[in-house]
């Protein structure tokens, strides 16, 4: 088996990968020289050991150092003995930035390995969080169906809308507690009238040429003046008809006109009305029972956050767990202290930067779990249909203002943050004529203010969604 260190990526991802003396890790070296964690890489049986010596990937001349230290001369035994006593003490500079890439790529795996169990957790308190919303809209939705039974609309006509408790008209409102009668009045008839009518002969030019070619002008006088005349009917449908609805009690009454070939509708919805009366009663006791049960309901999904708070619990025991990473971090601690003084100042810069990084990451899973919790809850107060999610969109914050500054009066920057409609006004206004480019300018200036580590912002709904504000 070969000894741990950096050899060739066996996945010919990147330029080299570490091997800790049983098999492949996901600590890599970029293109660019940069050490780096492989957060998708796949696992490598460990059989496929190195085929190359780790040696190899330590410069010449730390090699050199680490194999030959340089000879002392004789002629100082004390010195000599001095500087012996300090290259034992202190491991040649090949060897520490070995050691210390090591130590520095576990802790980086520690820190990795922490991160991705605390994002686990907080990703059961948001489904916890997102299971109690649902279950308290789920109650919400009871409550409204259990009142629907007395308040919601059975029937319309007109301008009159029947309801499961009342009967209103505009401002008119008659109870059916009260005891309501209805009824339908039609007078008037419908009937046809024809008139008959006819019009003269007239002149008749082709009649007044034959007369005056047989008799003269007395042929032509007689035979144009005997053209046949025209006889018309004209017949008028006359609807004298009308139609009206009548419903009144103590609270009043109410009259509503209809046109008279709605008859039948008329008198079906004057039927819904007293089967609304006949079984008001009823419907009285079943709206009370079913809404006592739904606030019941309501009342135990607000107080059971058992599972949140288990949740929670959890949470903070992952997040107090950071036993690997200081077992690490005091490995790399005492790595670092064989160093010199500027080994020593630049390895502990390597990992602060492991530590900033790692908590940067942890804080931006942090956000984007409690954006989940958000998307959840404007799901539930905006009316977003249960079982889909509101429209998110992420964007960096540096680039929407970039936009907003240079192609602003295009709308370029609508169009990235996913206003497609805003974005065409803008093409085609000049950004409203210059003044919305400027308000919009000065809002991204303000979410830049408000951005995560990593300059991201939020979009719900297509509108601006702070995290932590």
């Amino acid at each position: 088996m070969a000894v741990a260190g950096f050899y060739e990526d066996p996945s010919h991802q990147f330029v080299q990968r570490y091997f800790d003396g049983s098999q492949w890790t996901a600590w890599v070296i970029d293109q660019t020289g940069a050490e780096i964690i492989d957060q998708s890489w796949p696992e490598i049986p460990a059989v496929q050991v190195p085929v190359s010596s780790p040696e190899a990937t330590i410069p010449a001349p730390a090699l050199a150092t680490a194999v030959a230290p340089a000879p002392m001369p004789e002629t100082a035994p004390a010195a000599a003995s001095a500087s012996a006593a300090m290259v034992a003490k202190t491991p040649a500079k090949g060897e520490f930035s070995q050691q210390a890439r090591d130590a520095l790529k576990r802790l980086k795996i520690a820190e990795a390995e922490h991160t991705k169990n605390v994002s686990a957790a907080e990703l059961q308190v948001v489904e916890a969080k997102i299971d109690h919303q649902k279950q308290l809209k789920k109650a919400d939705q009871e409550i409204q169906q259990a009142k629907d039974i007395l308040s919601g609309v059975l029937g319309t006509f007109g301008s009159v809308q029947l309801y499961g408790d009342r009967v209103v008209q505009g401002n008119h409102t008659l109870r059916l507690g009260n005891g309501v009668e209805a009824s339908v009045n039609t007078s008037g008839s419908k009937y046809t009238t024809s008139d008959v009518h006819g019009t003269s002969g007239g002149f008749g030019l082709g009649r007044a040429v034959v007369g005056g070619a047989i008799a003269g002008p007395l042929g032509a006088a007689v035979g144009g003046a005997t053209k046949k005349g025209k006889v018309e009917t004209t017949t008028t449908v006359h609807d004298e008809r009308k139609l009206f609805i009548t419903i009144n009690n103590s609270d009043g009454y109410i009259t509503e006109q209809g046109s008279p070939d709605s008859e039948v509708s008329a008198r079906n919805f004057v039927a819904e009305i007293m089967n609304a009366v006949a079984s008001y009663n009823k419907r009285v006791g079943q709206s009370a029972s079913a809404l006592e049960a739904a606030n019941k309901h309501r009342d135990h999904a607000v107080s059971d956050t058992q599972a949140i708070d288990n949740a929670n619990t959890f949470l903070e025991a992952t997040q107090a767990d950071t036993s690997q990473v200081n077992e690490a971090k005091a490995a790399l601690d005492a790595v670092i202290s064989t160093g010199t003084a500027e080994q020593q100042v630049q390895w502990t810069k390597k990992a602060q930067r492991v530590q900033e990084n790692s908590l940067a990451k942890t804080r931006r899973m942090s956000e984007q779990a409690q954006l989940k919790v958000a998307n959840a809850q404007l799901a539930s107060t905006r009316g977003v249909a249960q079982g889909t999610s509101a429209q998110q969109k992420e964007i960096n914050a540096i680039t929407y203002l970039v936009l907003a500054i240079l192609l602003g009066w295009l709308g370029v920057h609508r169009f990235y943050r996913g206003s497609s409609g805003m974005g065409v006004l803008y093409l085609f206004t000049g950004g409203f004529c210059g003044v919305g480019w400027a308000v919009d300018i000065i809002l991204a200036i303000i979410y830049l203010t408000k951005a995560g580590p990593d300059h991201e912002i939020y979009f719900i709904n297509k509108k601006f969604a702070p995290i932590n504000q």
